[in-house]
């Protein structure tokens, strides 16, 4: 599930839609990496998986707005989800919609 998260947040960054940030970064608190998601204008975190780890990373780093999305609250099931063309571009749809609409906060 981090692969497609993964080629979508590229996707995403490729297309000038966004720019890709390293949650580790977040969590590790590595200045620079914080400060450009700070200064984001609308941030989509998304998680693979219902253990929801990118979201509390968000969220110990003291970020409160932000639009979210787990891929398992689409359907797609850690283990038994590859990373095939296809969901990739249906998150990418999902988080191309999420950053057109309002932030909305954890």
């Amino acid at each position: 599930m981090g692969a497609i998260t993964d080629l979508a947040a590229r996707a995403l960054a490729r297309g000038r839609s966004g720019f890709m940030c390293c949650v580790a970064a977040i969590a590790a608190g590595i200045e620079d990496i914080v400060e450009k998601a700070r200064a984001a204008s609308t941030l989509v975190v998304m998680d693979g998986c219902s253990e929801r780890c990118a979201r509390l990373i968000m969220e110990r780093a003291d970020f409160r707005e932000f639009t979210y999305l787990c891929l398992e609250d689409v359907g797609m099931k850690k283990g038994e989800s590859p990373a095939t063309e296809s969901r990739v571009a249906e998150v990418l749809a999902q988080a191309r919609s999420l950053l057109k609409g309002p932030s909305h906060g954890s």
